[in-house]
């Protein structure tokens, strides 16, 4: 009896722990901002729901270039929304330069292609990586205070050219 429970106990373990050990992609667009980034590939399990009738992709470096480009050049046409304070559609270049990055694609449920973006603030180096362990590997989220500060996650829908708050 006690075998065979510890054998469920470790199966249990180990399938849980299975969704976690994807290895993300590293990237560096180094040109557009000074951190650093990782892609997760379709097969990442995340600990966030992206929305009924969405469909996982891993993103190619293209879609990501173009994700940036549309997030912080503040380009005539595209559509940003509910984008206020240091998040203003002028701001985001300068402001999150010095986040790191972790890319999820996905298609929605119109089909459209949309890179989730989560963006963390690395300019404070050491709070940053007390906060922010293990962001290569895993995807961030938090709550209080220095996550509010600190991390925020914009949809950029290339579809549509529109960049949102998530």
């Amino acid at each position: 009896m006690k075998k065979s429970k510890f054998v469920l106990i470790v199966f249990f373990v180990f399938t849980t722990l299975q969704g976690y050990s994807q290895n993300p992609i590293p990237v560096s667009l180094k040109e557009m901002y000074c951190g650093d980034g990782v892609i997760f590939p379709l097969d990442h399990k995340l600990p966030i729901l992206l929305g009924e009738g969405t469909k996982r992709f891993t993103p190619s470096i293209e879609e990501i270039t173009r994700a940036e480009l549309l997030l912080s050049n503040n380009i005539a046409g595209v559509n940003y929304i509910d984008l206020t304070g240091k998040y203003k559609p002028d701001h985001l270049k300068k402001t999150l330069y010095k986040y790191n990055r972790q890319y999820v694609g996905y298609q929605n449920a119109d089909s459209d292609r949309i890179i989730l973006i989560n963006l963390m603030n690395f300019a404070k180096k050491r709070q940053a990586k007390e906060n922010f362990d293990g962001w290569e590997t895993a995807y961030i989220v938090g709550f209080g205070e220095f996550y509010e500060k600190n991390r925020i996650a914009l949809m950029v829908n290339l579809t549509k050219k529109e960049v949102s708050i998530r």
